[in-house]
């Protein structure tokens, strides 16, 4: 990977307008919490997929269902994907997807990404996690999203060299479709905001003024700024299999008893 600023794109919010706070309230650096989901080739190049974001503390995170459905063909995974976190001192961890669990009808999903060590002494790596929003903002708030639309690829005599920057995108709220927007392409609940996304935005978190993640982007449409999000409470009963709580023996648990136990952070309290 390498550094230089890119061309900015339509629809990008001011420079400082907003901040995000992890569960513990503090200042998250923007791009270790939330992160770009890539896909990986026959010679092990990357190619960007979209955007995820971490809503427990050991690697479990939350996405749009077709960024993780993109690798599958006739129910077979066609190629590896992962997910790239950025650590302090431009350090960055490749992280593949173990496993995910996707809404029926809503474009969400919630996926876990391999556990990491410390080199040092071996102990679990953690990162930083998001607040989410159980309740839906009023029509015409003004909201925000974080993600990896802005991505350089250049392959230049077998070698690789990828630029991620992540931007903030504003815009409104304006309409709420608790059936959907279609019977297709986005048949769960959904909202329509006028927020740029931009190919890469797809599964990023939304933001409600409180700075708690309310949606997650599913849709754009190139050179408008009408764009769908789905709600992030319909994650809040998908399961992911294999999970050991309290030192119990693995299982399928939802994110609701996760979130009972302190593992996700949801406002206000949904149990």
């Amino acid at each position: 990977m390498y550094s230089e600023s890119l061309e900015p794109l339509r629809g990008e919010a001011t420079a400082g307008a907003y901040s995000i706070k992890d569960g513990n309230d503090q200042d998250v650096r923007h791009h270790e919490g939330i992160f770009p989901i890539v896909r990986y080739d026959n010679e092990g190049r990357l190619h960007l997929l979209g955007t995820g974001f971490f809503i427990s503390n050991n690697g479990l995170f939350a996405t749009a269902k077709h960024v993780l459905n993109a690798p599958f063909k006739n129910g077979r995974e066609e190629f590896p994907i992962g997910l790239i976190q950025f650590r302090p001192n431009k350090t960055f961890l490749h992280r593949p997807i173990l496993r995910f669990a996707a809404h029926p009808k809503s474009d969400v999903a919630v996926g876990v990404g391999a556990p990491m060590s410390h080199v040092l002494d071996g102990t679990p790596m953690i990162n930083p996690l998001l607040i989410l929003d159980s309740e839906i903002p009023a029509i015409n708030t003004r909201v925000v999203t974080f993600a990896y639309p802005k991505y350089k690829n250049e392959i230049s005599e077998d070698v690789q060299r990828v630029m991620f920057e992540p931007s903030f995108f504003d815009g409104n709220l304006i309409e709420h479709l608790p059936a959907g927007r279609d019977r297709v392409l986005l048949p769960g609940q959904c909202f329509r905001t006028n927020i740029a996304l931009h190919r890469g935005a797809s599964g990023g978190p939304v933001f409600s003024p409180n700075g708690r993640v309310f949606g997650i982007n599913s849709t754009g449409y190139d050179g408008t700024d009408d764009s769908y999000i789905s709600a992030i409470r319909d994650i809040f009963d998908l399961s992911i299999d294999d999970v050991q709580v309290n030192n119990g023996r693995p299982r399928s648990v939802t994110i609701r008893e996760l979130s009972r136990r302190g593992h996700v952070l949801i406002t206000p309290n949904i149990s």
